[in-house]
């Protein structure tokens, strides 16, 4: 059978400003999902090696930039796609020297600063998704990109 593409796959770990490529096969895979929190979820297994569970520690907030293309042979279209994700989890494996990590998008930012009540500001913000998806982002030390489409979103229902 022939085959109709080929994909080539890289992950690197973004820690500060240190990259670290991660080598050797990567066993895994990234799924995306409009319906769920976490838009995008992903688990990869990459060989472990001296200091690279320390560079992984979720705690530190390092991010897993994966790459991704495909090269369609019978046009040689190439279409590539890079996924910014942050660590979730690390899990080592002694026995086969390897490291599992669960990979999320930056929704999963916005549960660990999730308020335990509610907070009637986003309320105050409903008259521009910009404005209510900028006071969210501030919640966590991020900003949104000046400029770009916006809409009311304002509720129609009571309090």
């Amino acid at each position: 059978m022939t085959a109709l593409s080929r994909h080539v796959v890289s992950a690197r770990v973004v820690s500060g400003s240190a990259e670290i490529p991660l080598a050797g096969d990567l066993l895994g895979g990234i799924t995306l999902d409009a319906g769920r929190l976490q838009h995008v979820q992903g688990e990869i297994t990459v060989a472990d090696r001296p200091g690279l569970l320390e560079q992984v520690d979720p705690r530190t907030s390092p991010r897993v930039t994966i790459d991704v293309s495909a090269t369609f042979l019978s046009t040689g279209v190439v279409r590539s796609r890079a996924f910014d994700l942050g660590i979730r989890d690390v899990t080592p494996n002694r026995e086969d020297s390897t490291l599992t990590l669960q990979l999320a998008s930056d929704e999963a930012l916005l549960e660990d600063f999730a308020q335990l009540d509610d907070d009637l500001t986003p309320r105050l913000h409903q008259g521009s998704v910009r404005a209510l998806t900028s006071y969210v982002l501030s919640k966590l030390g991020a900003a949104l990109q000046p400029g770009g489409p916006d809409a009311d979103i304002t509720a129609y229902w009571p309090l």
